[in-house]
């Protein structure tokens, strides 16, 4: 894997250091980022409407031998079990990032469980299975996951922000980029950025 196989969210710097397949911050194989790819129909919805076409991948100065989780044929169905990952705050009020990869138990949610436009068949509402948590600053880019068919696990999601505005990280939904949705445009820029 060298070459836009790592999802990442658009803001991403276009240069600097990733830690893949790292349970801490300074863990894992680390490699420079020689490239980012933002989807070209990015637009930010500033905290007052969901973002559109949140996804981006980047290039690796080298390959790692660590394989990537395939993505999902297509997301579960509301209600499915999901988990997500990332080092971002536990805390809504206080930019104090996590020292250990946190996971935290989840499920694909209805699109009427996030505020009206929000949530559609590229933007996955998902719901906490804890009270008072959800991904947080810093979590953005981070994998949304379902186990697949033969219990493996699979990727559903990228994170991209809160399922409703004006809603603090702990209260609400989130709102996570479908990767099967772009699953064609990810395939398409790894072969001409290859």
């Amino acid at each position: 894997m060298r070459v836009a196989e790592v999802l990442a969210a658009p803001g991403t710097p276009e240069r600097g250091l990733l830690h893949l397949a790292a349970l801490t911050k300074s863990g894992g194989t680390v490699r420079a980022v020689e490239g980012t790819f933002v989807h070209p129909g990015f637009v930010t919805g500033d905290g007052k409407a969901a973002n559109q076409n949140d996804i981006a991948l980047v290039r690796l100065d080298r390959p790692v031998s660590e394989k990537p989780v395939p993505i999902a044929e297509r997301p579960g169905r509301p209600g499915t079990p999901t988990r997500i990952l990332g080092f971002g705050t536990t805390s809504d009020t206080e930019l104090k990032f996590a020292e250990r990869l946190r996971e935290l138990r989840t499920r694909r949610g209805a699109e009427a469980e996030c505020a009206p436009g929000y949530a559609d068949r590229t933007r996955l509402c998902t719901i906490s299975r804890v009270p008072a948590a959800m991904a947080c600053f810093g979590d953005s880019g981070g994998p949304q996951l379902q186990k697949g068919r033969h219990g493996r696990w699979e990727l559903i999601g990228v994170t991209s922000g809160p399922g409703a505005p004006g809603v603090p990280c702990s209260a609400g939904p989130g709102l996570y980029t479908s990767a099967p949705a772009y699953a064609d445009w990810i395939r398409q820029t790894i072969r001409h950025n290859s």
